[in-house]
């Protein structure tokens, strides 16, 4: 009788000790959905508060008004860019994206010059902004941190042919083709003015990669969202990967972050030029520039034998520009000898 009633007791331990050990279970994973939910939650609140309300029926503003909005933020851009640029690990990707760079580097829409403490073995930099405001704010700080190198403010823009070719060892942007006008052409003219083993270094804006995130957020409206260029100069549903190969680059480096909107690349020249004379279609349709993102990409390089005469005819025609960093002088470097009206401010470094 006692060992029945012994069993029947240990049976029920063992029942209340399962059942506890279940509802634990669950209570955790209840407590760890729980704080999910919340962590999700907070950055979508987090994601709309801090973006105007979108506007379907907005046209694309023009780049005059474009220009005039970065005029307007150039004196605080940095203030309001720097605790989001360090939550959002933007700083970090700078210093680790930049840190090898070395030689006589360009630097597309330099803005206020936040890249340049992340370049640490330049020998030549060479900024090319085309906002004034941007362009003073950015003279400013280089006369400020007086920086190991010397420095060249250009105001002009880079769809302009403002370099001779075959100039620079490495080109570097930070959320430039997200504002750009001219895309294809501006790019065109990074190709031409990069000596044939430069890189391209770039951190981008862009539309957002994973697929998921992206339907949902459309589904909701709130994205892509048109106001974003008329408050803050910029286009966030380019796909800065299909604009360097349609381009005429290769992506030697990718690394997508920030929930698929933040692109840190590097690109090298392909070694024929093989665009489609698309430079001077302005990229600034949201209609238009949206990529298929999910399809292949071939690698194959299909060159016309008469657009590698033509090539092999243009190279001929312009004089491959020497240039030392020892000797280094921008006027020989500009296109036109009248450019140098265009010439901002210059910093130059004497060891």
């Amino acid at each position: 009788m006692h060992d029945k009633i012994y069993i029947i007791y240990k049976c029920m331990l063992i029942y209340v000790h399962l059942f506890l050990s279940i509802n634990i279970f669950f209570q955790v994973l209840l407590g760890v959905t729980f704080a999910n939910v919340s962590v999700i939650g907070s950055c979508f609140y987090i994601y709309k508060k801090n973006r105007p309300l979108n506007d379907e029926t907005l046209e694309v503003p023009n780049e005059n008004f474009r220009i005039r909005i970065f005029d307007t933020l150039a004196k605080e851009y940095d203030e309001k860019n720097d605790f989001i640029e360090k939550i959002t690990s933007i700083n970090k990707y700078r210093r680790k994206n930049f840190r090898k760079i070395r030689g006589i580097v360009l630097e597309i829409g330099a803005g206020s010059g936040r890249n340049i403490s992340y370049l640490k073995n330049v020998d030549v930099l060479v900024c090319v902004e085309k906002s004034e405001e941007m362009c003073k704010v950015l003279k400013n700080k280089v006369d400020k941190i007086k920086p190991p190198f010397s420095v060249y403010i250009i105001k002009d823009d880079i769809k302009n042919k403002i370099f001779k070719p075959n100039i620079f060892d490495n080109v570097i942007s930070s959320f430039t083709l997200c504002s750009l006008e001219y895309v294809n052409e501006s790019l065109q003219n990074i190709y031409n003015v990069m000596k044939s083993n430069g890189k391209f270094y770039l951190i981008e804006r862009g539309i957002i990669y994973h697929k998921t995130l992206r339907y949902v957020l459309e589904k909701l409206k709130l994205y892509p969202n048109k106001k974003i260029p008329w408050e803050y100069g910029y286009y966030e549903n380019r796909y800065p990967i299909d604009i360097l190969k349609n381009n005429n680059f290769s992506i030697i480096f990718k690394v997508i972050k920030n929930a698929g909107s933040i692109y840190v690349l590097i690109a090298k020249k392909n070694k024929y030029n093989n665009n489609n004379n698309n430079n001077n279609i302005p990229l600034n349709d949201h209609n238009i520039i949206k990529p298929n993102i999910n399809k292949v990409i071939s690698n194959d390089q299909h060159v016309n034998k008469n657009h590698q005469d033509n090539s092999q005819k243009t190279q001929s025609i312009n004089t491959i520009s020497k240039v030392s960093k020892k000797n280094f002088d921008i006027h020989d470097i500009l296109y036109k000898p009248n450019m140098v009206t265009n010439i901002y401010h210059s910093y130059i470094f004497e060891k």
